[in-house]
């Protein structure tokens, strides 16, 4: 039992405080909630645009076969290019001016990465920023332990 030093009649009690003021603890719980609302559709964005993605590289993959096919570029070689993997000297001997163009235009196309849709980043970012927000709602919403006397309502630190 720790006596008050101030009113000196009553005892200090352990109680949880805001370390800042209500009104902005409140301000963080409404920014949490937001936040967590922004993760849950930034999630659902990045989550949905997966799979028109995958939907964009096979029809990108049925494009490049049927343009390299009407070439006249030899099935092996459109699964070569199709598989990603480079092809020799003497293959590209074999093909015209024309033909060689293409395959190394395919070829190309393929190695970097399927464009990603518009939703994809939108979502992307808002992961981040709503990531980013629950953290500073939590920071605003941090409590401190305080010795409070019953009486008087006088605080001092518990440390």
């Amino acid at each position: 039992m720790i006596p008050c030093k101030t009113c000196e009649n009553c005892e200090l009690i352990l109680r949880k405080k805001y370390r800042m003021g209500s009104l902005i603890a409140f301000i963080g719980l409404l920014i949490l909630f937001a936040s967590i609302l922004g993760i849950a559709v930034g999630a659902l964005l990045v989550v949905e645009s997966v799979p028109l993605a995958e939907e964009w590289m096979e029809d990108f993959r049925l494009d490049a076969e049927s343009r390299m096919m009407a070439a006249g570029i030899s099935r092996d070689l459109v699964g070569q290019v199709l598989d990603s993997r480079v092809l020799r000297p003497t293959d590209l001997e074999r093909l015209s001016p024309v033909q060689a163009q293409l395959a190394e235009e395919v070829s190309s196309e393929l190695k970097e990465p399927p464009m990603r849709d518009f939703s994809y980043e939108v979502g992307r970012s808002m992961l981040r920023t709503s990531l980013v927000g629950a953290l500073l709602a939590l920071l605003l919403r941090l409590r401190k332990v305080v010795l409070q006397c019953a009486t008087c309502q006088a605080v001092v630190a518990a440390s």
